[in-house]
């Protein structure tokens, strides 16, 4: 049994491609990088990976031993370097600025010795499917993976010809490697299947000497580069990027601006094209090609918030309204998720939601494009609330499916409804900024719409309240046990805290609260312990039930009902969670924390997460104006 330690979570891979690219570019501490295709399926397919093996057994580095290396400016050049005794050992990686980039990496080796040392380093070719090279499931719900094993397992499909390594597909070109002696290792009786089909690299090294090699990996033809150029291209292209960045947080160490800045670099990278498509797909993160409307909103609105970022949120609402909106029938109006991907019942209110906020940042162009697609997708959410369907609680939503927890369908009042409610609010807001004549009517829809829900908070507080604390239903008109069914901690009561269904500063606000700590759901700033394990989820094993947190999405929640009720040494706490339990050293946030293991980082990096942290930061620091 792991018992909590409450260490920092490991940053188990980098993101390098660029934004709006149909590639996903990983680069991991063992010295690995993997590339696959953006397609519309929500997993990763076809992949090819590249790695480094290194000394005389030719094994992947202790990953553990790694050493990254932050780019300052918060762009994606990323570095890992190794103490090997003798020798250090440097690669550094970035994408060029295509749709279809390459990859470019530069792996440096230097005698930090008084004598001569000699060695030898290997890169590893294979072409696989996606988490057969990244060594877990997309999701990433395990301990981190070298990947080594399987990696032996795939079928040797690179050839080696001179200083070009190809596999019929991709091609991996070498250059500036005189300094190192080449030399292919196919199948050699004694090896194992991991140390052949290589091609080693020795070198002999006299006191402070470097020799390093360059390569680029491309989706097709791997031309000839200049390593530096292309270096200086892709910095040019990215602080052009981020100084779109207009609002940053009055409070900004050099180290926080690095953070910052990283967090909305990384926002960035998760708007990709899939191959053949116009559209553009707000990811979530990790290595899912799957977008969730519902969490894209969070980090959309950060980057409307913060700067000039239009460009890139638009993409975002023109693929909600123009692409996944229901146009006709009775449920035009609707906006459904990709076929495959999760259909959670607020997505609908969640896309008027971010849209309302977009309308307020992008002035009168916004209002105009989303204003028709915007009040369909309202009266569709009007036209569910007017549902008359025996056994059920008016007013709101029907039963529908709420989250990606199981396939049971209820009133999932306290997540559906709640998200629903910011989205009228939000919506009612942009319409009366901008003089719109039925304003007045989705005002009134968004009171008489919390009404309703005041009226089950009502009946939830007479019935359910007990020794100074309540336990609130996630489903309308059903007694809830206790532990309580399903992802309680962000489908329970936070979102209508959220939301102002509950109040600040009223008992029930406390009386929840108090639920929440009385049972170490809340501690040390997190705010929302898991309280149903993996094993529930299909998992073969779940080593962190009872340390996992999910991290940002409940945190937001209280953190912005401390602020507002004047808590502001809570809301701090909450805060500093963030960046002690839900961010890496390397600024990378995850889904999930287990306070028992800092190598269980599930969706990592988190698009969502990085938004609502933004978003804090702004909230808790106030805002500074930059130019």
């Amino acid at each position: 049994m792991k018992k909590s330690e409450w260490r920092r979570p490991y940053t188990v891979k980098r993101y390098l491609h660029p934004p709006l690219a149909e590639k996903l570019v990983t680069m991991w501490p063992d010295l690995r990088i993997v590339c696959g295709d953006i397609t519309d399926s929500r997993y990763g397919g076809e992949a090819a990976g590249v790695r480094i093996l290194v000394g005389e057994a030719l094994e992947p580095p202790n990953y553990q031993l790694a050493k990254y290396e932050v780019n300052r400016e918060g762009i994606p050049l990323h570095g890992i370097s190794y103490d090997m005794g003798e020798y250090t050992l440097r690669m550094e990686s970035f994408c060029s600025n295509e749709r279809n980039p390459s990859i470019y990496m530069k792996v440096s080796v230097v005698n930090t010795k008084l004598w001569e040392v000699s060695g030898q380093l290997a890169l590893m070719l294979r072409t696989d499917l996606e988490p057969v090279l990244a060594g877990s499931s997309a999701d990433g719900y395990t301990e981190f993976d070298d990947a080594i094993g399987s990696w032996g397992f795939v079928s040797p499909t690179w050839k080696h010809e001179g200083e070009l390594l190809t596999d019929d597909k991709y091609q991996l070109r070498l250059q500036d490697i005189q300094r190192l002696k080449m030399e292919w290792e196919g199948d050699k009786k004694g090896e194992p299947w991991h140390r052949r089909h290589i091609l080693k690299l020795g070198f002999v090294l006299q006191p402070g000497e470097e020799a390093s090699f360059t390569a680029v990996l491309a989706d097709g033809a791997a031309h000839a580069f200049d390593y530096e150029a292309e270096k200086a291209g892709m910095l040019t292209f990215w602080r052009n990027e981020l100084a779109r960045i207009r609002v940053y947080p009055a409070r900004s160490s050099a180290n926080e601006t690095t953070m910052y800045r990283s967090l909305v670099a990384q926002c960035l990278q998760m708007f990709c094209h899939p191959i053949g498509q116009a559209y553009v797909l707000p990811r979530q993160g990790g290595m899912q090609r799957a977008i969730w409307p519902t969490e894209a909103v969070e980090f959309l609105i950060a980057l409307d918030r913060i700067g000039d970022f239009q460009r890139y949120t638009d993409s975002s609402y023109e693929l909600f309204f123009n692409v996944l909106q229901v146009k006709e029938g009775q449920n035009a109006g609707r906006i459904h998720n990709f076929p495959g991907s999760e259909d959670w019942a607020n997505i609908t209110g969640a896309a008027v939601w971010g849209a309302a906020r977009h309308m307020l940042a992008g002035g009168d162009s916004a209002y105009k494009k989303y204003r028709e697609s915007a009040l369909l997708a309202f009266q569709w959410m009007e036209r569910q609330r007017r549902l008359v369907i025996e056994g059920t609680i008016p007013g709101i939503f029907p039963p529908m499916q709420a989250t990606d927890w199981g396939d049971t369908e209820y009133q999932a009042w306290c997540f559906t409804d709640a998200v629903n409610l910011i989205g009228y609010q939000w919506l009612a807001d942009a319409l009366e900024h901008h003089n719109d004549p039925l304003a007045a009517e989705v005002r009134a829809a968004y009171e008489d719409y919390m009404v309703s829900m005041e009226a089950i908070l009502a009946d939830e507080v007479a019935n359910n309240q007990r020794e100074g604390e309540i336990l609130i239903s996630n489903r309308a008109g059903h007694i809830m046990p206790d532990p309580p069914l399903g992802a309680y901690m962000g489908d329970g009561p936070a979102h209508l805290i959220r939301s102002g269904v509950i109040k600040p500063s009223s008992e029930t606000a406390e009386l929840v609260e108090n639920y929440f700590r009385n049972r170490g759901l809340m501690r040390n700033g997190l705010t929302g312990l898991m309280n149903d394990g993996q094993l529930k989820q299909g998992a073969s094993s779940d080593p962190w039930a009872g340390h996992t947190w999910y991290v940002s999405t409940p945190d937001y929640c209280w953190f912005e009902h401390w602020l507002k009720t004047g808590s502001r040494d809570k809301a701090r706490e909450t805060l500093e969670a963030q960046l002690k339990y839900g961010l890496t050293e390397e600024y990378y946030a995850m889904e999930r924390y287990a306070d028992n293991d800092p190598y269980f980082v599930p969706w990592m990096p988190n698009a969502s997460a990085n938004g609502r942290l933004i978003m804090m930061l702004c909230d808790f620091y106030g805002e500074a104006v930059d130019g």
